[in-house]
């Protein structure tokens, strides 16, 4: 992760009292697992564990996946793109400058549907440094040109499955994003 430790007693309000997922980094868990597999590579067994949301696995693979979630504060939700009611939240994990719940929300078609005031302590926890190594990421559905997302996050999920582009990055030996280096493939 993008930070070193997590510690559940005092992050109440991530989902499911798990720790955060930062963009498909190392994680940790409350449940315990055991981790046996060649590195990329799930098991039969583990597959099967990460499709039961019984299981640590699951959460973990939702996470890095899908992107860190978190829980809107008590007595708040939004309205997401398809009419349905949610209590939680997709972070924005590499905005490090994000002050209020409508900066760092990837999931509220309307900003003006978030709680107003100051974001919980632990949401800036789960912010990946602008310092840390580069992160790709997708399952956000973006749409438009290409943008980094920060100087060491770029999202590649252009709605492929959706006729969108299917997108991918040509990386230097500086480790240094840069936009010219995203290829467009069709669309």
């Amino acid at each position: 992760m993008c930070w070193s430790s997590w510690d559940p007693a005092s992050h109440s309000q991530t989902t499911k009292g798990n720790p955060p997922i930062l963009m498909g980094l190392a994680c940790r868990t409350t449940r315990p697992f055991s981790v046996s597999w060649r590195v990329g590579v799930l098991s039969k067994e583990q597959l099967v564990k990460a499709a039961d949301p019984d299981e640590p696995l699951y959460d973990l693979v939702q996470a890095i996946t899908k992107g860190p979630e978190i829980s809107l504060p008590s007595g708040h939700s939004i309205v997401d793109k398809d009419g349905n009611s949610r209590d939680e939240i997709r972070v924005k994990s590499w905005n490090g400058d994000g002050r209020s719940w409508a900066d760092i929300a990837m999931s509220a078609p309307n900003p003006a549907d978030l709680p107003k005031g100051d974001l919980p302590a632990f949401v800036s926890e789960m912010v990946c440094p602008e310092t840390a190594k580069p992160v790709f990421f997708g399952h956000y559905w973006l749409t438009g040109k290409s943008v980094l997302q920060a100087p060491n996050a770029l999202c590649l999920d252009y709605s492929a499955g959706a006729d969108g582009p299917l997108m991918s990055y040509c990386m230097d030996k500086d480790n240094r994003l840069v936009l010219e280096n995203v290829e467009c493939h069709g669309n």
